[in-house]
């Protein structure tokens, strides 16, 4: 038992964001270390998802040597744009697994802050504008009419 726990000894590292915009392919990378104390032949990893589409979720690599480790760059299809839920990467390396966690967040409520922040500092300066032109506008209104009631008596 412990040759068969030394042969199946991986460690995986996800370069993959927390939180994904809906609408937009997206890519990261897994990087795959041997941890074991012998070299691993032609390793099969596979890559799934409920809902996210890998564009290929099946590699087998060549010769990885002891804590050797490569990096395998994957790009996944775009999900449709009103798309709002969490989902798991699973990653599987020669019956090993290893899961990562995502959420899948349309535009507008990955950038809402920002988007409401726009929205209401707009509104302000709209607001503060007119303020301003209105208070110009009366102010040229009392000096034409103290203007015109000094030339009429």
């Amino acid at each position: 038992t412990q040759d068969l726990k030394e042969e199946s000894r991986w460690e995986v590292d996800f370069a993959f964001p927390r939180e994904i915009v809906a609408g937009f392919p997206f890519e990261g990378a897994l990087t795959l270390k041997n941890t074991a104390a012998t070299a691993k032949y032609n390793p099969t990893i596979t890559v799934y998802s409920s809902r996210l589409k890998p564009s290929t979720s099946q590699f087998m690599l060549g010769v990885l040597p002891p804590q050797g480790s490569t990096k395998i760059l994957l790009d996944f299809k775009r999900t449709p744009w009103f798309s709002n839920f969490p989902d798991t990467l699973e990653v599987s390396v020669d019956g090993q697994t290893f899961n990562h966690s995502v959420i899948i967040k349309p535009i507008f409520l990955k950038f809402w802050p920002w988007i409401g922040g726009g929205l209401i500092g707009v509104a302000t300066l709209v607001f503060f504008a007119f303020k301003a032109r209105r208070l110009l506008f009366q102010r040229r209104f009392r000096q034409n009419n103290l203007h015109r009631q000094g030339h009429e008596s």
